[in-house]
């Protein structure tokens, strides 16, 4: 969205056209040119702490600077976010022009905008030259008492329910309906288990059955080995009871620990990999491509930051505007047509298929089945960017700790296809002593040596888990594929991606 007064360009994360100013200069500006009242004041300071200021974005024009963002509303927390954009002179020392907000006091200077002008000040105070992707906790002031904020609330599991009711005005009694039949649930049985004996209960049954009783216990009493049990927070309960459905077993994720010495992975090497593409990029794409930078420490904070991979928002927000490992054989394999698979990367939906919900089910059992085979310790891992190549990232399944090998740490990638072998996976080829091998030519492969260089590691264990059976390989470091696959994907996103994502940007 192109801002006012005649200016250009495209809406970026670069904060190279961003004045230098201070939050003292932001107090005197409030204090002595806008009148704002202290009250107003704390509760911008407040917005900026606690992150209620996000999604900042910066568009440069010939004699100003316009940066907009998004501020949550602070009381309703259901409510959309209000969209605010504040105006900047280009030269130093820095002019408030002006600021503009959806709030109701949004057409004076509001507590929010005040807001993202600390936090543009901070982002000064930092040295960074453009808008990162997350608030580093260890950046900010400490906020261990405040509670985190998201967009909305979000529902949670409970555990007791109380209920109070005002007493009404004392009526008569009513009648109690006298009740001649018991209840006759479907699918629990309410009888206590177990009953003195299997042996009693299935000749009880039988002799009630030999003159064709119609007693109650015939519809409540079963055979233990016919009831289905599922698991819960508790254990196995039978289908159908109270526990079974209040208190499902948690699904959130954690490490695997077999060796206890080792209970967490090292940070990640993120080694450098120089540009050899060289190309001129003009105003907007150069100013694009810089809002992606960011440096080693930001890095290493959003893979722990995002060890939920899909779960969490920041990891969906990251993706953008880059070329993720998942997608490095559809970039190297085309020939043709490169301006529409440009526009498919950009406009491209989160859509779950069959196939990638059966294996996002099944990648935890896989991941534990690979530990209890191998004896490894097994880590999650976030999403991997590596400084020197800002414009690519990876998201690896899982990390590893093998104390028989060297070097001892690597990844682990994991598939599970929705079949029964696999021997039936059309990417294993079959060796000549009855082995199976990933073809170097399919996308996983390419997939996982984008991980290895992108992370430092020097190896990835490749599972395949079926119904049946599993395939399980190790996959190492190919330098020489790595520069003919950094070649393409450097040439894709200089010369068609990145003048796609300025086009548009400046919509």
């Amino acid at each position: 969205m192109a801002a006012s007064d005649g200016s250009s360009g495209v809406w970026t994360l670069s904060l190279r056209h961003v004045p230098p100013f201070t939050q003292a200069e932001v107090d005197k500006w409030a204090n002595d040119s806008a009148k704002v009242p202290r009250a107003k004041m704390q509760k911008a300071y407040s917005n900026f702490i606690e992150g209620y200021v996000h999604d900042i974005e910066v568009q440069a024009s010939e004699s100003a600077v316009f940066v907009r963002a998004y501020a949550y509303p602070s009381m309703r927390k259901n409510n959309p976010p209000y969209r605010l954009t504040v105006k900047l002179s280009k030269s130093s020392p820095v002019e408030f022009k002006s600021t503009q907000c959806e709030c109701k006091a949004g057409n004076g200077n509001c507590s929010h905008c005040i807001g993202l002008l600390y936090v543009l000040s901070h982002f000064q105070k930092l040295g960074l030259k453009a808008v990162p992707p997350f608030q580093s906790k260890t950046s900010m002031p400490q906020v261990w008492h405040l509670p985190s904020r998201t967009e909305g609330l979000t529902p949670k599991t409970v555990d007791s329910l109380e209920i109070s009711k005002v007493k009404a005005e004392a009526q008569k009694p009513k009648k109690r309906k006298r009740v001649v039949e018991g209840i006759l649930p479907n699918v629990y049985c309410p009888v206590k288990q177990p009953i003195p004996s299997v042996e009693f209960t299935s000749t009880l049954v039988q002799h009630l059955a030999s003159f064709q009783s119609d007693a109650q216990i015939l519809k409540s009493v079963r055979n233990p080995t016919d009831i289905t049990m599922i698991d819960s927070s508790f254990g196995p309960v039978p289908f159908g009871s109270v526990l079974s459905y209040q208190q499902r077993p948690s699904t959130i994720e954690t490490n695997i620990i077999n060796h206890q010495n080792m209970p967490s992975f090292p940070e990640f090497i993120l080694p450098h990999h120089d540009n050899d593409f060289t190309t001129v990029l003009n105003q907007s794409e150069n100013e694009v491509y810089l809002g992606l930078q960011f440096n080693h420490a930001s890095a290493l904070e959003l893979e722990r930051e995002t060890i939920h991979q899909g779960q969490t928002k920041l990891w969906h927000k990251v993706r953008q505007h880059r070329l993720t490992s998942s997608i490095f054989k559809d970039v190297c394999g085309r020939k043709a047509d490169f301006e529409k698979l440009a526009e498919r990367f950009l406009n491209k939906k989160n859509i779950q298929t069959a196939a990638m919900k059966f294996g996002i089910e099944h990648e935890s059992a896989a991941a534990k089945l690979y530990s209890d085979i191998t004896g490894n310790n097994v880590y999650l891992c976030g999403f991997v960017m590596n400084p020197s190549v800002p414009h690519l990232g990876s998201s690896p399944d899982r990390k590893v700790y093998d104390p028989n090998t060297v070097p001892m740490y690597g990844l682990l990638e994991i598939k599970c296809p929705d079949k029964d072998s696999f021997q039936d996976c059309p990417y294993l080829k079959k060796n000549n002593d009855n082995t199976y091998k990933l073809k170097h030519v399919h996308k996983y492969y390419y997939q996982i040596i984008g991980q290895l260089a992108l992370t430092g590691m020097q190896w990835c264990d490749f599972l395949v888990k079926c119904r049946e059976d599993y395939h399980k390989e190790r996959i190492y470091m190919d330098e020489d594929k790595w520069v003919d696959i950094k070649s393409s994907l450097n040439k894709f996103y200089f010369e068609i991606l990145l003048p796609e994502i300025v086009k548009q940007s400046s919509k």
